[in-house]
């Protein structure tokens, strides 16, 4: 790429940032080319500097255009950024050097003002007041194009103000506060620092590193990755203001600087401040004091008229606090071979392993074609037999393959989450896992015919993130001694989560989907 499409590409990724239009993907890039080249950041400061003067040039005219003085009403566009230094020759105006400049500068007039316009429309743009440092119709600053994470999670939110309201994917400028009346919010800074924040609250965006809570709850998560390092992030934002410390919640009363992984921040009325720690270490500064905590522990920071700094120490209220944003939305998890056609590769099924077999390789599972009536019909649009080939294969006799799904959790597993099934399978399954933690097996044979769907149901084990569900399918008969014969899973699936009011107990016996149990969310 040469330089000239270099510069075009920063200048367009900029146009999008400063537009409130540009994408994660899009942020990515940017960062990575600020990173990587000192005269692409020179161009980035430059960028904002020039939009900082439009926009006082555009706040200016708008502000005469209200008064009636006729002098104040004529304002003129800002001086240009290279002056002549010398009165011009008489002989050069009129000539055609000076009228091809003269139309050139029309044509800056032009995109210019195309640019202001497009800069006052610009979507939920707001202005910090750097008085209270509050998100109001106050004065510009630059920090509010300094992007220092992204909102990834909102669950029935309330705003104490109307207007400063927000959206998952949005971004989280510098000095930009958010105020809770109720509900979670969770921002993830550059770094991979995740805050929590719990209605009512009122946060502010103080750097890539930390920020202000003025009242309220929140719970700070630092990556084990980001940890391990010491805070020396690789890849770190060329955005971000602060390079170090982790992470650091400033409050009215104190400092709470991680040290560990994690730790939760309550704000009274009246500025006192509670540290709670969940793992690792923080230290609370307050003043000239600093007390350590360790996993467990909590220390409470108030001033007395008299006493001065008061410290409190106790023991961490783990259930106090929302750790993890609740996972929203549907749980995607597919049955074996599910909307594919017969002989395909399953893009949600994986053969991991198969024992005893050194010359298996890993692959994708492959969907396959059962002619013989011993096996229970497949239903494409809940599930169909996988295997390693099509048409059925012949396997050796005596080996156990691990077939494995993945699915997301994007957040905290709900309450009363349950994956619920059926499966049929030639020979027998050995072993359901979910995150290594085993599954109770049906009772069910060896032997042919494999018509009969055996139900299965999984209620705890989920993380966060990525869950792995695996089957160990044992080929052959144990009573007979074969060299190969034919394999194949079939595995109807779906996710469930259970009003909490709806009773659980021993009895409770799950609906299969070969009963007509409710359909999951896919």
């Amino acid at each position: 790429m040469t330089r000239l499409q270099s510069q075009n590409e920063l200048i367009e990724l900029l146009d999008a940032m400063l537009g409130g239009e540009i994408d994660p993907s899009d942020h990515r890039r940017l960062q990575e080319i600020l990173a990587a080249d000192p005269a692409a950041r020179r161009l980035y400061f430059d960028y904002l500097d020039l939009h900082l003067q439009l926009r006082l040039w555009q706040k200016a005219k708008a502000a005469a255009a209200s008064v009636n003085e006729p002098e104040i009403r004529d304002i003129s566009p800002p001086p240009p950024l290279f002056p002549f230094t010398s009165p011009l020759p008489s002989s050069f105006v009129g000539g055609p050097v000076f009228s091809y400049m003269v139309a050139a500068a029309l044509l800056c007039v032009m995109l210019l003002g195309a640019w202001a316009y497009k800069i006052s429309n610009v979507r939920d743009q707001r202005y910090v007041d750097k008085g209270r440092g509050s998100t109001t119709s106050g004065s510009w600053d630059r920090s509010e194009f300094v992007v220092a994470g992204r909102i990834t999670g909102l669950k029935d939110c309330r705003w104490s103000d109307s207007d400063a309201g927000t959206c998952v994917g949005a971004s989280a400028p510098l000095g930009r506060e958010y105020a809770l009346a109720s509900g979670l919010m969770e921002i993830t800074y550059a770094s991979g620092a995740k805050v929590v924040l719990e209605g009512p609250c009122a946060y502010k965006v103080e750097s890539s590193a930390g920020g202000y809570l003025a009242r309220g709850k929140l719970t700070a998560r630092i990556s084990h990755r980001l940890s391990a390092v010491g805070g020396q992030q690789s890849g770190f934002s060329p955005l971000s203001s602060l390079p170090a410390p982790l992470f650091a919640v400033r409050t009215p009363t104190a400092i709470v600087a991680d040290l560990g992984t994690e730790f939760g921040v309550e704000v009274d009325e009246n500025g006192d401040t509670t540290s709670h720690v969940f793992e690792g270490k923080v230290a609370v500064k307050a003043g000239t004091r600093e007390v350590r905590l360790a996993a467990g522990e909590s220390a409470r920071i108030e001033y007395d008229a008299e006493k001065g700094v008061v410290v409190g120490r106790g023991t961490a209220a783990f259930d106090k606090f929302t750790r993890r944003m609740p996972h929203q939305g549907p749980i995607k998890v597919y049955g074996t071979g599910q909307h594919c056609d017969c002989g395909v590769p399953d893009p949600n099924w994986y053969i991991a392993s198969a024992l005893n077999d050194p010359n298996f390789k890993p692959q994708h599972a492959v969907t396959t074609a059962v002619w013989s009536k011993a096996y229970l019909k497949s239903r494409p649009e809940r599930a169909v037999w996988i295997s390693t080939g099509n048409m059925l294969p012949r396997l050796p006799d005596g080996v156990v393959y691990t077939f494995r799904t993945r699915f997301q959790l994007n957040g905290s597993p709900p309450r009363g989450l349950e994956l619920r099934g059926a499966f049929a399978v030639d020979n027998h399954v050995a072993a359901i896992r979910l995150n290594g933690n085993q599954v109770a097996v049906p009772e069910h044979g060896y032997d042919s015919p494999f018509l009969d769907s055996h139900p299965f149901s999984v209620t705890d084990g989920f993380v966060e993130g990525t869950n792995v569900l695996e089957f160990d399918v044992s080929n052959g008969i144990s009573s007979k001694e074969m060299k190969q014969s034919w394999m194949a899973l079939y595995v109807e699936i779906e996710a469930i989560v259970r009003p909490e009011t709806e009773p659980q107990d021993a009895s409770h016996k799950p609906k299969t989907p070969s009963d007509g149990g409710k359909e999951g969310a896919r």
